[in-house]
């Protein structure tokens, strides 16, 4: 997966973007998010580098299912084990980027 395809899926609609300041990753790290404005609704955020465009963390929810998908670039898995909360109750079910690219389109698609 790419940016690319990661902007073709929530149609080019991005609603925050920002630097990483989590001081996981290299400098120039960004993240995307696009977000439906709605409670019950569904987002996807994207963190990747700006310079090299190499593609970091990729999350989808849907809030509505209480839902939330996670891919992490292999190096940095170790980083997040312990990190699994999404929103309150809610877990981030880890997935290969695949699978990723897929639960994305499909939330996205039917909302």
């Amino acid at each position: 997966m790419t940016l690319k395809d990661w902007l073709e899926i929530v149609h080019y609609k991005i609603s925050e973007t920002g630097e990483d300041i989590s001081g996981h990753f290299p400098l120039n790290t960004h993240v995307f998010t696009s977000w439906n404005g709605q409670q019950a609704g569904y987002s996807s955020h994207i963190t990747f580098n700006g310079e090299t465009g190499q593609l970091y963390i990729i999350e989808v929810c849907d809030y509505a299912q209480n839902l939330a998908y996670r891919w992490i670039h292999p190096d940095y898995r170790e980083t997040f084990v312990d990190d699994t909360e999404a929103w309150d109750d809610v877990r981030f079910i880890d997935v290969e980027v695949e699978d990723i690219q897929a639960k994305a389109t499909a939330i996205f698609i039917r909302n």
